[in-house]
């Protein structure tokens, strides 16, 4: 599996994701996916960028929600596609451990229909300017 993320945060809370998922099996399908995304900061940061924290007790990324819209394309000779979505809770309770819930729904295509949850921990380390 592999994974690459961009985040642009805004000094007013908001934050843009883009998302690339790639999942490489050997026995079923492989997978590709390209998102993009609006999050808010429920938690104020101190300035501009994520909120971080200066000690080893503070939260390091808050409380974030994202809400998450693309396409699914099934590949084909028709090559049918659906609208999909997902919603993200994501927490910080450490410095480094951040833990993530999602809801995720790929769409209904004539060949498939792919909808669910998910839970992840996070082990994170902020760069540049953090602490």
């Amino acid at each position: 599996m592999f994974s690459l993320t961009a985040t642009w945060f805004t000094d007013e809370r908001l934050f843009y994701q883009f998302r690339l998922n790639e999942i490489l099996v050997s026995r079923s399908y492989n997978t590709f996916s390209a998102m993009f995304g609006i999050g808010y900061e429920l938690d104020a940061p101190n300035g501009h960028g994520p909120l971080t924290g200066g000690t080893s007790d503070s939260v390091s990324s808050g409380n974030e929600i994202t809400a998450m819209a693309g396409w699914t394309e099934v590949n084909s000779l028709r090559s049918p596609g659906a609208f999909a979505y997902g919603f993200e809770y994501r927490h910080g309770f450490r410095r480094y451990i951040d833990g993530t819930i999602s809801w995720i729904n790929e769409g209904h295509t004539q060949l498939n229909t792919r909808s669910g949850a998910a839970a992840q921990v996070w082990l994170r380390r902020s760069f540049f300017n953090d602490p």
